[in-house]
């Protein structure tokens, strides 16, 4: 009896190539969510980062310049949610447009955290204390690395399934 269950549990068993097929044919219907999901956690670093930022009452940052961290803020979160749509979908370029917000969020440290950090009041003391600049740098580049990870994900990804669909010989939807 028992060797009769080792054979049927043999013969129920994939082989790796069977799986790898499986798992490549599932992704036709089923959505890319893990790139998805690290954008909208990157987003919410974001979130920490400015309101970390904004709730300061330091007079550096009431400058013009507010405004247009403000719009760069609303520009993030739009275009990083859009991207998390679209590479839901296996979308290659949204992978690219995350690669380059990531790369733009470390492009930021050097403006209000490195900025703030080094510059001092009129008592002498930094704008930005050593703990709120330690926070917003991990906020950043915690983000930065979430969204190029989501990238380069959804892109591997992307190019499985096209490569998977080319194989098969089905049109890949536009």
């Amino acid at each position: 009896m028992k060797n009769e269950n080792a054979n049927v549990t043999a013969e129920n068993t994939l082989s790796g190539t069977e799986l790898s097929l499986i798992k490549k044919d599932r992704m036709r219907f089923t959505k890319n969510k893990l790139p998805a999901n690290l954008t909208l956690i990157a987003i919410v670093l974001n979130v920490f980062y400015f309101v970390s930022i904004y709730k300061s009452n330091a007079a550096f940052y009431y400058k013009p310049t507010i405004g247009i961290s403000v719009l760069y803020n609303l520009f993030f979160m739009l275009a990083a949610f859009l991207s998390s749509e679209g590479i839901k979908n296996y979308k290659k370029t949204y992978g690219i447009v995350l690669i380059v917000i990531g790369v733009l969020q470390l492009v930021r440290i050097i403006y209000y955290p490195l900025q703030g950090f080094t510059t001092s009041n009129a008592d002498g003391s930094s704008v930005m204390g050593v703990s709120q600049f330690i926070r917003v740098l991990i906020y950043l580049i915690s983000s930065s690395v979430i969204l190029i990870s989501a990238g380069v994900i959804g892109i591997i990804r992307s190019n499985i399934l096209e490569n998977y669909r080319k194989e098969i010989g089905e049109e890949t939807p536009s």
